[in-house]
């Protein structure tokens, strides 16, 4: 939901813009996080009913999903289910954004706030991205954030943050 609310307020951008990298690094996100939530109802639930379930969750198929649907609401405990259902169904991402905002606090926000959260997420990889947008578009309101990450423990967030700052003193 974190990286959802984050996608949303993403800026496409062109085919090779910086801001279309962060919007693949924020899908990645999501993808890799539904697939963590079956591996671990993987843990608790018949292992090969899981996988069946979470393929067809991803299907294209609209019986596929819909079989997977069926299943989360009929195996899983009932908690299990009002935890995964809101995040498979077929409510929309409004309704995410929504259960986003309720759930976990996480609210629609401007892309640069957006931005600017990102820099100081958890995930190097997004913070990464999020300081090359930044220094991209030359968000000098993002300075002080850019400047946090310039001892960051990962060296390519450093990297980052090192141009980032750069850029936004106009050297890049």
């Amino acid at each position: 939901l974190f990286a959802l609310v984050h996608y949303r307020s993403c800026s496409i951008g062109d085919p090779r813009s910086p801001e279309r990298l962060l919007c693949i690094a924020l899908n990645e996100r999501m993808d890799q996080s539904l697939n963590r939530v079956f591996r671990r109802l993987g843990l608790l639930y018949r292992q090969d009913e899981i996988l069946a379930t979470y393929r067809g969750v991803i299907s294209v198929d609209p019986r596929a999903r819909g079989h997977a649907l069926e299943y989360v609401e009929s195996a899983l405990a009932p908690d299990h289910a009002a935890l995964v259902l809101p995040l498979i169904d077929e409510s929309g991402d409004e309704a995410r954004l929504r259960l986003a905002a309720s759930r976990h606090g996480f609210h629609f926000m401007s892309p640069r706030e957006s931005l600017g959260a990102l820099i100081e997420c958890d995930d190097p990889r997004l913070r990464t991205c999020a300081l090359y947008v930044a220094g991209s578009q030359r968000e000098r309101e993002l300075a002080a954030k850019v400047d946090l990450n310039l001892g960051a423990r990962e060296p390519y967030v450093r990297e980052a943050a090192v141009w980032a700052r750069a850029a936004l003193a106009g050297g890049a």
